[in-house]
């Protein structure tokens, strides 16, 4: 089944995983677009970026999401004030995260560019924790996607080094992870969770 996963997320929110495994032709029929959503997806070059769009469409279909989605000049996806969503995209996978409250989902799989333009958004502190944990490479990728996801909650430019602090965790182990922001007049708490797909991060930051 290409829903591979569906999970309740507290009382607030749930998290699917669609796995692109289908051809075009199959998620075409799964997803049933409209003729002018179709014609949106022609106006796209990057063949990569179509097929995670029809995909998200065929996921959406297939879990009865049937609420209209826009996207705000930064590109972030909402829906209205009571609906509040985040998409993520790696490889063959697409999460959707649907919440009550402002959210934002990240997946990611370890990947060795990741570690390498580290030093742009860690700070020294966690640059320390992470060539110091058991596997540094698993450490900087929980690290950035950890802060695409909390920047996804606001949707708007936040420094990744300077103004999204990690506490240190063991990414193997702790499916919870403390955050803080500090950006003057959007500073908070937050308690990033963690789930895993396939060996995955996927990381989930809610504004409760």
């Amino acid at each position: 089944m290409p829903l591979i996963k569906e999970k309740r997320i507290a009382s607030h929110s749930r998290f699917y995983v669609w796995e692109m495994s289908e051809s075009r032709e199959e998620l075409l029929v799964i997803a049933d677009p409209e003729d002018a959503y179709l014609a949106s997806l022609d106006e796209i070059s990057h063949a990569k970026r179509r097929r995670e769009l029809l995909a998200l469409k065929a996921m959406l279909r297939f879990i009865g999401f049937d609420e209209k989605i826009s996207y705000l000049p930064n590109g972030k996806p909402v829906v209205n004030d009571t609906i509040h969503i985040s998409i993520s995209h790696c490889d063959q996978y697409a999460g959707f995260l649907v919440s009550d409250c402002a959210c934002g989902l990240d997946i990611q799989n370890k990947n060795e560019k990741i570690a390498l333009i580290a030093p742009r958004f860690c700070s020294l502190e966690e640059l320390g924790h992470a060539e110091s944990s058991e596997d540094p490479l698993a450490y900087f990728t929980a690290l950035w996607s950890i802060k695409e996801a909390v920047f996804k909650v606001f949707g708007e430019h936040l420094a990744f080094a300077e103004e999204i602090h990690v506490q240190p965790f063991n990414p193997a182990v702790d499916d919870f992870i403390k955050v803080r922001v500090s950006r003057p007049g959007k500073e908070g708490e937050f308690e990033v969770r963690k789930e895993q797909v396939d060996g995955y991060f996927a990381m989930m930051a809610f504004l409760e």
